[in-house]
């Protein structure tokens, strides 16, 4: 069973976590420990947002449509979550985390 959140702004889809955890293991120590302190407040971002993403066709791979949401934290901080959606199967992946610029 893979673990999974539900998202308002996707009428309640699943949004499939496990990739999160597959990307942060390939950054280098300090760069994963700076995206992990978003992961819960980017939970609750997929979970609560109603705010339209930006969508972007994935430049790499014709049946991806990328997601990016910007969101700030209960201490201001501002960060990007992005969210990956197969468009043949309408799998939706939990990616990335990351401080805004």
């Amino acid at each position: 069973r893979q673990p999974y959140v539900r998202s308002i702004y996707f009428r309640q889809d699943k949004i499939f976590i496990n990739q999160y955890f597959e990307h942060l293991n390939q950054k280098n120590p300090a760069d994963r420990l700076r995206r992990l302190k978003f992961f819960s407040a980017a939970i609750d971002a997929i979970r609560n947002c109603t705010d339209a993403p930006m969508v972007v066709q994935n430049p790499s791979k014709a049946n991806e449509m990328l997601y990016k949401y910007n969101a700030v934290t209960k201490d201001g901080v501002r960060f990007v979550v992005q969210l990956r959606e197969n468009k043949i199967t309408k799998r939706k992946d939990f990616m990335s985390a990351f401080p805004a610029k």
